[in-house]
């Protein structure tokens, strides 16, 4: 596995979902290295998608095997492999610009 395989993207989330609310529903699964909730640069809106960065691979695993498709705040959790290359534990949490596919516009994690 390398840098990325720990990681999974979270697609079409309630607009409402927050970063605190993705740590309540996945710290039973294993440590978390970090999340982010993609917002719109201007309006701090949320963009409907999401990252997270479990410590074990094994834990990741494990929760797109139990957990994909459970609700919260009323919408499925869609969740995907993160195609993010190149980071690891030492870049997570330095800023990254994201474009999401729907729209093109690039957009900064916080």
């Amino acid at each position: 596995m390398n840098k990325s395989d720990e990681c999974w993207n979270l697609c079409d989330l309630h607009p409402d979902v927050t970063e605190a609310m993705l740590f309540d529903k996945f710290a039973s699964a294993g440590p978390i290295l970090s999340i982010c909730v993609c917002r719109d640069m201007i309006t701090r809106r949320s963009l409907g998608y999401a990252y997270v960065d479990f410590e074990f691979p094994a834990d990741a695993e494990r929760v797109l095997d139990t957990m994909n498709f459970d609700l919260l705040r009323g919408r499925p959790l869609r969740i995907m492999w993160s195609q993010r290359e190149g980071v690891g534990v030492g870049e997570i949490n330095k800023t990254h610009s994201h474009s999401h596919p729907q729209d093109g516009k690039y957009r900064q994690q916080d």
